[in-house]
């Protein structure tokens, strides 16, 4: 791939960071509520996160889940079943 091309991509990807989302909401909340250092550790992780996506997807694997739609499924459903727990285990943390 022509690096004039993957520097485009890469700079798509990189300003769907400065669009307002869940992510700046989840950041605004965290900074409200648990302080400067929280947001610190939210940030970096965000930002590993959106990168590692950025990569993966760049790479191609996207396109290869695509391909072999019962993997894609089965990473859809590990998703939801996390985000599940997830809300479980913060509606318990704040009673």
């Amino acid at each position: 791939m022509p690096l004039d091309t993957w520097l485009t991509y890469a700079l798509v990807i990189s300003s769907f960071l400065l669009i307002p989302g869940p992510t700046i909401l989840l950041v605004i909340s965290y900074s409200l509520i648990r302080g400067r250092q929280a947001v610190f550790a939210l940030l970096l992780g965000v930002g590993l996160g959106d990168v590692v996506a950025m990569l993966l997807s760049f790479i191609g694997v996207g396109l290869l889940l695509q391909t072999v739609s019962i993997v894609f499924q089965f990473f859809k459903w590990i998703g939801a079943a996390y985000l599940i727990w997830l809300g479980i285990r913060m509606w318990r943390s704040e009673s």
